[in-house]
């Protein structure tokens, strides 16, 4: 059911893209539409078009630049080849037991592993991350997004993800987390960002 919060959201139509006006609840509850008003006319004039929710595509917020030049949009720790495992990742010769399947216990089946330069920005920047957006599931409030074990997620979204209070989580920041990005590029060797 979409509610009245979606007005004046950015949406993409077959149509183009445009502005949400309000939310048209049909007959029985049974055709719900978006009232969309164009950025541009369409074909023959139509300036604002009717669509069902499922036909819609939200538009992305476009992103908030700090005037450092274009936005990086990942960060790479200098890596080399496992040299216990020779890059493969596990070890198949029997020697290594059954432990894991033969995992390799250096990189853990990734096949790199991390240089001296690379393993001091990594430890540096996970430092920062956890001194800047670090905090504990019970601080978190309602709707807001937070990293966990590696996955993004919205407190109250998941009902079968609840945590006891004191589990430490990362709050979502993209542009605090570009900063950190940029800061730990320009003091350590180890780290390059992608763009």
């Amino acid at each position: 059911m979409i509610t009245k919060t979606e007005a004046g959201k950015r949406v993409v139509t077959p149509w183009g893209a445009g502005t949400v006006e309000h939310h048209t609840d049909g007959y029985a509850g049974e055709l719900d539409y978006f009232l969309v008003t164009l950025d541009k006319p369409a074909d023959y004039g139509v300036t604002q078009v009717h669509i069902k929710p499922a036909d819609v595509v939200w538009e992305k917020p476009a992103q908030v630049s700090t005037g450092e030049g274009p936005e990086p949009r990942s960060i790479r720790f200098e890596s080399e080849t496992c040299g216990r495992c020779g890059g493969k990742g596990r070890k198949n010769d029997g020697g290594w037991g059954a432990n894991h399947k033969g995992i390799c216990y250096r990189c853990n089946g990734a096949c790199v592993v991390d240089t001296a330069n690379g393993y001091r920005a990594r430890q540096a920047y996970n430092k920062m991350r956890d001194e800047r957006l670090g905090t504990t599931w019970g601080e978190l409030a309602d709707g807001e997004v937070f990293k966990f074990e590696g996955k993004f997620y919205e407190k109250g979204a998941h009902p079968w993800l609840v945590l006891p209070e004191s589990t430490p989580v990362h709050r979502h920041n993209g542009a605090a987390t570009r900063a950190m990005w940029r800061e730990i590029a320009k003091r350590y060797k180890g780290a390059t960002l992608e763009y």
